[in-house]
């Protein structure tokens, strides 16, 4: 991770612990193979246009 996108991701912890949230670290892992899956049901279900916009390709 970045000292950028470390300081952002500070600011945004204590932000919500001010506001009563907890914030949870989580891996936001896939595997290759997950990854053209979630692509080609995306390109399925809303079409390339939107699949290429919001999801990652493989």
């Amino acid at each position: 991770m970045t000292a950028e996108a470390a300081y952002a991701l500070a600011k945004l912890y204590y932000a919500g612990r001010k506001q009563g949230h907890t914030l949870y670290a989580l891996s936001a892992y896939r595997s290759y193979s997950t990854q053209k899956s979630l692509y080609a049901c995306y390109v399925n279900t809303r079409g390339g246009a939107y699949a290429s916009k919001y999801v990652a390709r493989s």
